[in-house]
């Protein structure tokens, strides 16, 4: 429980906060931690060292890192700039199905697959940092988010648990 990050990101109404880090950041590196919010990570320029649970990883610039809550993980940096994003999922759920998927994210019966190259996913991910830029543009935040997820479940870009 001492890696447990409490923390309120973004506001109430709109529980997602992006947040951009150089070597200036007072988090440039990032300790072991965890969340019950979902985190998006991507790097921008340089290398960086990321450990998601036991695994760890060799980042580049254009790597995109999906962690899934509860999951503990960390980033050394090496002349990095990285920018996270760290919501809470359940404010998507809008209508049933949605709202069954990301109940089954919450609940761990899903998995969103944590490391992407796939240029897709990629994109719509720059989309999502891209919009976070600008705080009164909450629809397009919102819009990339949907399009983020909608193309986890068309490509199937999850593990499931087995029980």
């Amino acid at each position: 429980m001492a890696f447990n990050e409490i923390k309120l990101h973004g506001t109430e109404d709109f529980p997602l906060q992006l947040y951009c880090i150089d070597k200036n950041h007072p988090k440039y590196e990032m300790a072991h931690h965890f969340h019950t919010n979902f985190e998006i990570m991507r790097i921008l320029k340089g290398k960086s060292a990321v450990q998601l649970n036991d695994r760890k990883y060799d980042a580049t610039a254009g790597d995109v890192f999906f962690i899934n809550s509860q999951v503990v993980h960390s980033a050394m940096p090496d002349e990095s700039v990285y920018e996270c994003i760290v919501f809470d999922p359940s404010f998507l759920s809008i209508n049933s199905e949605f709202e069954e998927f990301i109940n089954r994210i919450l609940n761990h019966d899903i998995f969103i697959k944590e490391f992407s190259r796939d240029s897709e996913i990629n994109k719509i991910t720059a989309l999502l940092f891209e919009s976070l830029k600008n705080p009164k543009n909450k629809f397009a935040v919102m819009g990339n988010l949907y399009s983020l997820f909608g193309e986890f479940i068309n490509k199937k870009y999850f593990d499931e648990r087995l029980h």
